[in-house]
């Protein structure tokens, strides 16, 4: 499945047709030849499929699945059903895109190229501590606010885990999302908010890079440990405090009724007159 995303331009000033747009709609969740991202790797879609097949998938993936095609359907399968937005741009700028990967995927390897020189040395990848995981959960369900005030992620998503309530269910069950889509999957995802949904929600809220890692962590070790979680589960002490509460109410409520009166005023005065008589 090709999933089309949002995300930012890779690549500024001159470029050939579609070019652009494909770094800044495509390039988060494919490569051309790079292997598998959060989507397929898009090298000789042409092989697979018609021109035309992949301008109406592009253009609207669902409406192709939803019309039970089956290679569709195989492919929405196969990538988690993650859902491909709807094409952002009009249909010749989607043929762009799809010349532009023909093109890419056309470019032979050089034979005989000179290596290349060696890469720089790199810091050594950071490894996430008992805070950073912390400090993930806490940013998930909300208990550490956002530094640009973004949407807690329990709003719309699950995730089994001792440690926090269940959440939402209007987006994607992110338990053993890092299985799904690996470390870099899941930071793109949280680095450019690709979805429609998520991106109006994070619209001028972006998160910081302390935040992804964290976030990035927390999923990581829910994911590891999946088999042994359960959602934390307040049933038990909401019914027990619904139980208390009742009767706290209920003695109230009978203390006053033993200091009602007992009859009208009216009676007592007629009762005396009565008795003068």
């Amino acid at each position: 499945m090709i999933i089309f995303c949002l995300g930012r331009i890779t690549q500024a000033g001159a470029a050939e047709p579609g070019e652009q747009e494909y770094n800044t709609f495509c390039g988060i969740c494919h490569t051309i030849g790079g292997g598998v991202l959060i989507g397929p790797d898009l090298a000789g879609i042409h092989d697979r499929q018609s021109q035309e097949w992949l301008e109406k998938f592009v253009i609207s993936s669902q409406t192709v699945i939803n019309g039970g095609d089956a290679y569709a359907t195989a492919l929405y399968e196969k990538f988690n059903k993650i859902a491909m937005p709807d094409s952002p741009v009009p249909a010749e700028k989607v043929k762009d895109i799809l010349n532009y990967i023909l093109s890419k995927s056309a470019q032979p390897v050089a034979s005989g190229a000179a290596a290349p020189a060696p890469a720089a040395e790199t810091p050594p990848e950071r490894v996430a501590t008992e805070e950073d995981i912390l400090l993930g959960q806490n940013l998930f369900q909300g208990l550490v606010r956002f530094e640009n005030n973004g949407a807690s992620c329990i709003s719309c998503h699950h995730v089994n885990n001792d440690a926090i309530i269940g959440g939402g269910i209007l987006a994607l069950e992110l338990t053993q999302v890092f299985t799904k889509l690996g470390g870099n999957g899941v930071r793109a995802v949280l680095d450019n908010t690709p979805f429609p949904v998520m991106g109006v929600a994070y619209k001028d809220k972006a998160l910081s890079e302390n935040e992804v890692f964290a976030l990035v962590s927390f999923l990581q070790r829910a994911d590891d440990q999946h088999l042994f979680q359960q959602p934390k589960d307040y049933g038990t002490g909401l019914l027990l405090s619904g139980l208390i509460g009742t009767g706290v109410l209920l003695l109230f409520y009978s203390m006053l009724w033993l200091r009602r009166k007992k009859a009208s005023v009216n009676q007592q005065i007629f009762d005396r007159q009565i008795k003068s008589s």
